[in-house]
């Protein structure tokens, strides 16, 4: 009986810790984002670009933060294909159609991913 209140109270500890670490990850690519922007807004202060630039470079870098978001998930989903293929659930056929379906959600390129 011991053994078992050990092992909920260890249970209890590691998902209570799991989920309060969790938000704190996300947050910590937000703030990357968020510094950019401060360091853009820094360098119009010291006026070194303009406020048209500014713009322009907060513009570049959520495009270029969508996109990374984008290969991710895209990434994510072709290993989880390629398991199912593997593990003999997806024929080599609907392997392929699953395949271009994925490419064709995230409208890719055959030479971006490769």
């Amino acid at each position: 009986m011991e053994f078992l209140e050990v092992l909920i109270f260890f249970l209890i500890i590691y998902f209570a810790v799991s989920l309060a670490i969790r938000p704190l990850l996300h947050e910590e690519k937000k703030e990357n984002i968020s510094t950019y922007e401060d360091k853009a807004l820094c360098l119009r202060d010291m006026h070194i670009i303009s406020d048209a630039e500014l713009e322009d470079v907060i513009e570049f870098l959520q495009e270029k933060q969508k996109k990374e978001t984008e290969r991710m998930q895209y990434q994510y989903y072709l290993d989880f294909l390629d398991e199912l293929k593997e593990n003999g659930y997806l024929s080599e056929e609907d392997y392929l159609i699953k395949l271009d379906k994925l490419k064709n959600h995230f409208e890719i390129n055959e030479v971006e991913y490769q």
